[in-house]
């Protein structure tokens, strides 16, 4: 009966440890990208624009729509050529080549609520991606740390009961 026992106890355990590791690969999300033009057409008076996009490029197994898109330019003013859509910026103009250029984006995935950030330089382009890797919560691992020490306390208790009392 205890290799029973145990046997049952390690499939579950081989089970609970393999339902929290997802194997799900990283899902695509959006493309950040900063391009710079200059033109020097009128040689007094040269200029330069940023343009800055963000584009969805959701791969994942279900759809999802992109809100509070945000794109943020420390120390610079909003620009005119801003794109306002509902769910944020998704392209911008500014004139001249900022410092530097980041943006947010948030996402619904599995009834929580996401947000990815993330950092580029001058004529480059960042890709976000999201990790939907399941983590399991801790009570249940402590549920099956308890089971397993009961389970495994449960064949010496009746080995000592035996032990004492004399077999009829």
């Amino acid at each position: 009966m205890s290799r029973l026992l145990r046997l049952a106890f390690l499939t579950a355990l081989a089970v609970a440890l393999n339902a929290g590791l997802a194997h799900a690969a990283p899902i695509t999300v959006a493309e950040f990208r900063w391009d710079v033009f200059t033109d020097s057409s009128v040689p007094e008076d040269p200029f330069t624009l940023s343009f800055f996009s963000l584009t969805s490029l959701w791969d994942g197994p279900t759809p999802v729509t992109l809100f509070n898109n945000e794109l943020l330019l420390p120390g610079e003013e909003p620009s005119l050529f801003d794109d306002l859509d509902p769910g944020g910026f998704s392209q911008q103009v500014v004139f001249g080549i900022p410092g530097s250029a980041s943006t947010n984006v948030s996402f619904i995935f599995e009834g929580q609520t996401v947000t990815l950030d993330a950092t580029t330089t001058a004529g480059s382009f960042a890709v976000l991606t999201f990790d939907p890797t399941t983590v399991p919560e801790p009570g249940t691992l402590g549920l099956l740390a308890i089971g397993g020490v009961l389970l495994g306390l449960r064949p010496r208790r009746r080995r000592r009961c035996s032990e004492i009392l004399p077999p009829e």
